[in-house]
This record gives structure tokens, sequence and C-alpha cells, in this order.
């Protein structure tokens, strides 16, 4: 009520009063208050302050696990450069705190895709807003830094298909697999075009589309070399197990993220089609 009277303007002060309401001698608000409060700021004032009153919930027990996640989906969801690097921080601390999860890699690859997927739809849009070309590649990150979160993004998605994992995790593979798609074609774009719009920048900025090297521990014991067998013998086969999860014809008009942040959980998303 108080962000919709007033233009929003004396929100600030009902917050204050919420939380020192609910704050007591012995006890401080839950996750749930500022996690509740940011969405309401995010949806009728700044996203700024959403970001400054989610990220309350770090300072109450940075090693919950099922918080973090949830505090990382919501600082993605702001949309905001700021929010999206902390996210990534935040997830990264997920993978220390819970490794034996396939979720604490795959949050971590998603949401650096986001920032590398929004970082060259703004080059397009700059690019076709200007109808110049961009002489000094002003991604939301620069261009060091995208192929360093491109690069990470594969290698935890890696990570998921190479490892064994625990049996309630099943299939945990597909949408590891999908996502390495989309990544696949969003580098097939920066490679194609985006990277030769900028002035000065050539093959040696070209990206690696498939983590072939990556995905080398997918290759079966039966196919390990012999002491006969070549080195580009060796190598040839390791390119072939590497692209052996490549799906060419890969062609995603539309992508639904489920997001999961409570172990021993099942959710199921089902997506009807308008066919039916």
């Amino acid at each position: 009520v108080a962000l919709q009277q007033d233009s929003g303007r004396n929100w600030k002060q009902e917050y204050i009063t919420l939380r020192n309401k609910i704050n007591g001698p012995t006890s401080m608000a839950p996750p749930s208050f500022f996690l509740a409060c940011a969405r309401l700021v995010l949806k009728h004032a700044t996203t700024v302050d959403a970001v400054r009153i989610a990220t309350n919930c770090l300072e109450l027990n940075i090693d919950d696990v099922q918080m973090l996640r949830c505090v990382g989906y919501f600082l993605l969801s702001t949309g905001e450069n700021s929010g999206v690097n902390l996210a990534i921080r935040i997830f990264d601390k997920v993978q220390e705190l819970q490794p034996c999860e396939p979720q604490s890699y795959l949050d971590g690859a998603l949401v650096r895709f986001w920032k590398a997927h929004r970082s060259v739809l703004l080059q397009h849009s700059m690019n076709k807003g200007s109808g110049q070309e961009n002489n000094n590649g002003d991604f939301i990150c620069n261009f060091e830094e995208l192929r360093s979160e491109i690069t990470k993004c594969q290698q935890l998605l890696s990570h998921v298909l190479t490892h064994r994992w625990a049996d309630r995790f099943t299939e945990v593979e597909w949408p590891a697999l999908i996502l390495l798609h989309c990544t696949a074609d969003l580098v097939k774009d920066l490679n194609g075009g985006t990277i030769s719009s900028i002035r000065g920048w050539g093959p040696s900025f070209l990206f690696p589309e498939w983590p072939i090297s990556d995905l080398a521990p997918f290759q079966s014991f039966a196919d390990a070399p012999t002491p006969e067998t070549s080195t580009s013998t060796t190598q040839t086969n390791t390119q072939e197990q590497g692209l052996l999860l490549r799906c060419n014809k890969f062609d995603l008009a539309l992508m639904v993220w489920l997001g999961w942040d409570t172990d021993k959980t099942d959710i199921d998303l089902h997506v009807k089609e308008p066919s039916g």
C-alpha cells in the first residue's frame, strides 16, 4: 500500500517500521520477509533498493544453501548488472557448500549464460540503433570477461555431464545438455557476426562452440588409448567422443527453466502446447 500511495515516496519508512516490529531482542526478521519486500520494491520502486533489501539475507546465515539460492534467483530476476554479478558470486559459494548436487553447477552455468546472452543482445541493439560498428566493444561485460564467463559456463555444464550423481538426480543431464546447446548457439552467433562487427577483432577472438576437452571424461575406458595408439588417433577419438553429445539439428524456440532450491524435493513442470 505504501508503495502505491504518494508515488511510493514513503515506502521506506513503512518498510523500516515493519522490519523493526519483526525484529526483537533475540530474533531477526526471516529471509522470507526481506525477499517478499524486495519483490514488491522491484515491482513498484527501484531495482537498486530491491537488491539492497534482498541482500540483507546474506547477513543472516551465509551457509544456508536454500536461502542463498533464493537470493541468487531473485538477483538474477532483477536484470541489473550488479545484481547478476552478485548472483554469480552467490552460486559459486553454493558450489562450495553443496558440491554433491548437480543443481549447484547448473545454477552457476545458467546465470553466466544469462549474463553473456544479455550482453550479446545489447551489442546487437547498439549496432542496429546506431547503424555503425561498435569500435570499443561496449558489452555489459568487457570482451575478456565475456570469454571467461562463457568458458566457465561450458565447464560447469560439462561437470554435470561427466560426473556420477545420486540416483535422485536421474535425468539431470537433459537440462545440462539443453543449456550447453544454447551456449553453443550463442557462441556461434558471436563468432559469426558480433565479433566481426567490432573493428580490430579477428579470428584470435573466436570462442570454441563446444567444450570438447571438458567432455573428455565422457570417454569410456574401452576407448582409452593403448601404448600402440598414435597421438593423432587419440586426439581424434577425444574429439569424436566430445562431439558425441552434440545435436547439430538443435533448434530451440522456447526454454522454460524451473528453479529448484530445496534438496529431496520433486517438482514437475508440465507445459501444454496450443495443439493440446
